[in-house]
């Protein structure tokens, strides 16, 4: 079989880090590489907790990695038997401890931590997503993705974004790996993927937390560059379902999109290629998006909105080339009040979210500005590109 070397984004172009992104190569810099578990034999592999699969886990020589690696050749998942599809809440996990004293690492404090990274090999026939994701004493500190096509051994590296370690002001208390396959499920045959190498980059100076853009009175965002995405943090809405607790989404950066050079959102299919009936959907249901970095939010004059003479808006495509979505433009100011305005968005449609009416919100006060889609639906990957966060003439 032959090898095959899959870099999930090119490096050339980030500047810094950006959690909830996709993987990439790692930046190449003067800092310190950390070996959390290198899978070399199965004293390390017992140091890693795995769960939500039935199946094994083997320390092996493979033909894909120079050294020994673990081999997780899975059955099926533990998801119960009267769900209907494959959610990614029952998606197999590992998971690390952010202290291991004979190991020799701490990394409780991840602020000066510019990205993780891990070798995977899918030995499979079909394509799967790696969910990566720092868990803090609440919930999720920061979270990213990679992908991992057929046969091939990717370099998986998760970047990430020293405004987002900020603004969740938690310490880390471990790591988690989690796959993301469509067929996880389908008992006649075993899914097999092998890891080695599960790393951190820990940089001799801290990545900076500061904000370093400059907005223009009517321009928030172009996302012309990738520099932009480091300015959005990822955000989703539980909905009435239950609290998420695997990302639900990721963000990255495509240029040449419909409108232009863009965000684009990512929510993670739950069962790939699979549409579904929206019969008894309403408005409290799951959402993806982002939120801009409360900072730059913060140096914005939104009492220009005032009197309906200005609006923000917010650019949008629909990249789904079958289902409907709805996406969201949102405001909400110190108090919790929030307004909005929300699109329809056919398949494979622009629009533009527009919101000149914002009556009862206190704009000398706003503390976010917010990009949504519904994702309740989704039961394979639905993508949604963002340009030109701004204000315009009012309506």
């Amino acid at each position: 079989m032959k090898k095959a070397i899959s870099l999930v984004l090119s490096a050339a172009l980030i500047l810094t880090a950006f959690a909830g992104c996709k993987g990439t190569e790692e930046k190449k810099s003067a800092a310190e590489m950390i070996t959390i578990n290198g899978f070399g034999d199965y004293d390390e592999a017992r140091r890693v907790m795995y769960e939500s699969f039935v199946g094994d886990v083997d320390i092996v020589d493979s033909e894909f990695f120079d050294t020994k690696a673990a081999r997780l050749t899975i059955e099926h998942s533990r998801q119960p038997e009267w769900t209907l599809t494959e959610y990614t809440e029952y998606s197999p996990k590992l998971i690390f401890d952010a202290v291991d004293e004979e190991l020799g690492y701490d990394l409780t404090d991840v602020t000066s931590i510019s990205s993780f990274g891990v070798d995977v090999y899918n030995d499979n026939e079909y394509d799967a997503i790696l969910l990566f994701w720092v868990k803090g004493a609440t919930g999720m500190i920061c979270d990213s993705y990679a992908e991992l096509p057929a046969k091939t051994l990717t370099n998986a590296v998760f970047p990430l974004n020293p405004l987002e370690i900020a603004a969740g002001g938690e310490r880390c208390d471990g790591f988690v790996l989690a796959i993301l396959d469509g067929r996880i499920n389908d008992r006649t045959f075993k899914k097999k993927y092998y890891f080695d190498n599960f790393r951190a980059v820990r940089e001799k100076t801290k990545p900076s937390a500061e904000m370093a853009k400059l907005c223009g009175d009517e321009e928030i965002l172009l996302f012309a560059e990738e520099e932009d995405i480091r300015y959005v943090l990822p955000h989703h809405i539980d909905g009435r379902y239950g609290k998420i607790t695997v990302p639900p989404g990721g963000i990255g950066y495509a240029a040449d999109t419909p409108i232009g050079n863009a965000l684009k959102l990512v929510a993670y299919g739950n069962k790939p290629y699979e549409a579904y009936n929206l019969s008894y959907y309403d408005e409290d249901m799951q959402k993806y998006g982002v939120k801009v970095a409360g900072a730059l939010v913060n140096d914005l004059d939104f009492t220009k909105l005032d009197g309906g003479y200005r609006s923000l808006t917010a650019d949008v495509y629909n990249a789904d080339v079958e289902l409907t979505r709805g996406v969201y433009l949102v405001l909400e100011d110190a108090s919790g009040f929030r307004v909005e305005n929300k699109l329809s968005l056919a398949p494979l449609t622009s629009g533009r979210l527009e919101i000149s009416n914002a009556e009862g919100l206190d704009l000398r006060n706003v503390k976010g500005v917010y990009v949504m889609y519904d994702t309740f639906d989704v039961f394979r990957k639905a993508e949604l590109y963002v340009s030109r966060i701004g204000f315009a003439k009012g309506a």
